[in-house]
């Protein structure tokens, strides 16, 4: 995969058909996407990179949350493919990516100071498919009889809600719109992210591997299961804007190739809601990505 602002890639290998795409949010950052996916012949992977809030980590030119992202969605990739556990998978990458990280540092800080990524992965097997998730990444399945399961951690997304109804509420007191309240709840931003992989907070990855033990692992009989699409916080986000698919169209859609044209319906929204009002949020937008998978 090559670190780019828009990035698409597709697979065609026996079991299945597979395509990723991401763009990084905010056409002033937008070299800095931090959402990356992999498709191997028998894996797909989805990261959504969280660099720390005072955003000054840089690896290589790029910022750390997208150097992990890119860097672990590959090797997961290549454990996935090998006849190990999924967990085991997840374990292996890491200490590989871990290498690579204290390769590339010159002062050797803590690894709990580095960057974190959630992540959703699906291996293929002759029997099963099998799901693990880490963080607030969502994953949404059609089943051959056109039910869909849709899988998504909001523990991130209840603290970022406590943070959004209080920039709210300042702004109902003060007579302004929500964006103008964004540094006012920056303190207690902080205090929720420093909630990262401990019980009372949420549970991603990091480099440190607290996460893994509470990363979920699901398996569905491979004959039941139709297509399905692991996403990044930014690409879910659309199901609340009223033009934007619901999940069995939005398949559909990544099924025709449309993913670009979905990532556009999310930019156009957030292009006329600047102030963060009709679609309540912390920031103008968020990288986007998606994987697509429909088994042949």
């Amino acid at each position: 995969m090559v670190l780019s602002n828009r990035n698409t890639e597709g697979w065609n290998q026996g079991g299945w058909n597979a395509l990723g795409w991401t763009v990084g949010g905010g056409r002033e950052h937008s070299d800095q996407n931090e959402d990356a996916f992999a498709i191997s012949p028998r894996s797909v992977v989805i990261m959504d990179g969280a660099t720390g809030l005072d955003d000054a980590d840089q690896v290589g030119g790029v910022s750390s949350a997208r150097w992990l992202a890119t860097n672990y969605s590959q090797q997961v990739a290549e454990e996935l493919d090998q006849d190990v556990t999924i967990d085991r998978s997840l374990r292996n990458a890491l200490d590989v990516v871990v290498a690579k990280w204290a390769a590339v540092q010159d002062d050797q800080e803590p690894l709990r100071k580095g960057p974190s990524a959630s992540l959703y992965a699906a291996r293929l097997t002759p029997a099963v498919l099998e799901f693990s998730g880490l963080g607030d990444c969502t994953a949404l399945v059609r089943m051959t009889d056109g039910s869909t399961l849709t899988w998504h951690d909001n523990s991130v997304s209840k603290l970022d809600d406590i943070v959004i109804e209080r920039m709210q509420q300042i702004a109902s007191e003060r007579g302004v719109a929500p964006a103008q309240t964004r540094s006012e709840v920056e303190q207690l931003l902080r205090k929720h992210r420093d909630l990262r992989n401990r019980p009372e907070g949420y549970w991603t990855l990091d480099l440190t591997g607290e996460g893994l033990p509470h990363a979920t692992i699901r398996t569905l009989d491979v004959r039941q299961v139709h297509d399905f699409a692991l996403m990044t916080d930014g690409f879910w986000a659309g199901t609340a804007i009223s033009d934007f698919p619901e999940p069995p169209e939005l398949l559909d859609a990544l099924n025709q190739g449309r993913a670009e044209e979905l990532g556009g319906i999310i930019e156009r929204a957030y292009d006329l809601d600047p102030e963060l009002a009709r679609y309540p949020r912390l920031k103008p937008i968020d990288d986007m990505g998606v994987v697509y998978a429909c088994l042949v």
